[in-house]
């Protein structure tokens, strides 16, 4: 099973999942940019991911 996620960040380079680089983290794929949200395709799991941003509010 999978999921899409969209994080805020300028680039995919831009994001860490646990501490590491996506091309480091098992069961995430980047799929696309969509506007200046980086589209992932992730396994099913936990996730912690950190791009950078900050919080919304």
């Amino acid at each position: 099973m999978c999921a899409t996620v969209l994080v805020p960040a300028k680039s995919a380079d831009a994001i860490t999942e646990s501490g590491k680089p996506l091309s480091k983290a098992p069961g995430v794929k980047f799929l696309r940019m969509d506007g200046d949200r980086p589209v992932l395709e992730v396994e099913a799991g936990s996730y912690r991911f950190a791009s950078g941003m900050g919080r919304s509010r």
